[in-house]
């Protein structure tokens, strides 16, 4: 049974599969990045939007 595990995850899948890895780690730290810098402006754009509409009439 160990043998056919090591065949399965062969030298050149398991470099895939580190690489697909390393891929998705980076666009998550991209992602987080990104959320971090655009926060503020995105709240004080959604505050401005929430007053707005706290200020106005009903008809």
């Amino acid at each position: 049974m160990l043998k056919q595990l090591a065949r399965k995850f062969n030298k050149r899948s398991a470099q895939s599969l580190v690489e697909y890895t390393l891929v998705l780690a980076l666009v998550v730290v991209i992602c987080i990045v990104l959320l971090k810098a655009l926060g503020g402006g995105v709240k004080n754009q959604l505050s401005a939007a929430n007053s707005g509409l706290a200020a106005g009439t009903t008809p």
